[in-house]
C-alpha cells in the first residue's frame, strides 16, 4: 500500500479511508492491515447498510455548505479546517493556488470549477471534510461575522464507522462592518 496521498480500500462491507503521508494518526489498522475482524475479503454491499450504516465508495465525513444569508458568497470567503491531524491548508475562494483536491494531499476538497476564473457570483460553496473524529471549522468572509463551528461525528449505534453528514453555515452581515 503506498502511503503517499489519500488512500481508500474496501475491507469487507466498508470502506477505510487513509490520511496522507505524515498524518499516520489513529492508523494502526492500516499499518496492519487488518479490518477489524471481518476478513477483508472487499466483498459487501454498496451504498446504506444494515441500520442505516453506510456502506458504499469513500465519502466524506462531512459535507459544508456555506451560504451568505443575503446574496453571493463574498469573493474572500476562507475556510480553514483543523482536525487530530492538524490544520489543513486554508480554503481562500479568490486564491486559485489554495483549491486542492484529495490529489494533491488535501483533506478539504471545495467544488470549484478549477479551469474557470475565481467565482464572483457563487450563492454557495460546497465542501468535503476527509477528515476522521472531531473537526474545527472557521469561515471568513469580509462584512460578515466569522463563523465557527465544532463539528462531532455522527455516529449510530449498530455501525461501526462514523456516518457522513451535511453541514450547513450561513454567513450573516457583521453589525460593526456596515452595509457594503
Amino acid at each position: 500500500m503506498s502511503n503517499v496521498g489519500n488512500v481508500a480500500r474496501r475491507c469487507g462491507g466498508r470502506w477505510q479511508v487513509g490520511l496522507p503521508l505524515g498524518l499516520l494518526v489513529g492508523m494502526a489498522l492500516w499499518v496492519f492491515g487488518a479490518c477489524d475482524g471481518d476478513g477483508g475479503d472487499g466483498q459487501g454491499g454498496a451504498g446504506q447498510g444494515s441500520g442505516g450504516c453506510y456502506a458504499g465508495t469513500p465519502v466524506a465525513l462531512f459535507t459544508v455548505n456555506i451560504r451568505a444569508a443575503d446574496g453571493p458568497l463574498p469573493v474572500d470567503t476562507t475556510l480553514t479546517v483543523t482536525w487530530s491531524a492538524g490544520a489543513e491548508p486554508v480554503f481562500a475562494l479568490n486564491d486559485k493556488n489554495s483549491w486542492k483536491t484529495l490529489d494533491q494531499g488535501s483533506n478539504v476538497e471545495c467544488a470549484v470549477d478549477h479551469s474557470g476564473p475565481v467565482p464572483t457570483d457563487l450563492d454557495q460553496l460546497r465542501c468535503e471534510l476527509w477528515t476522521s473524529g472531531v473537526t474545527e471549522i472557521e469561515v471568513v468572509a469580509s462584512g460578515y461575522e466569522t463563523q465557527q463551528q465544532t463539528l462531532q461525528p455522527k455516529e449510530l449505534d449498530d455501525c461501526v464507522e462514523p456516518v457522513p453528514s451535511d453541514i450547513d453555515v450561513e454567513l450573516v452581515r457583521d453589525q460593526d462592518a456596515g452595509a457594503r
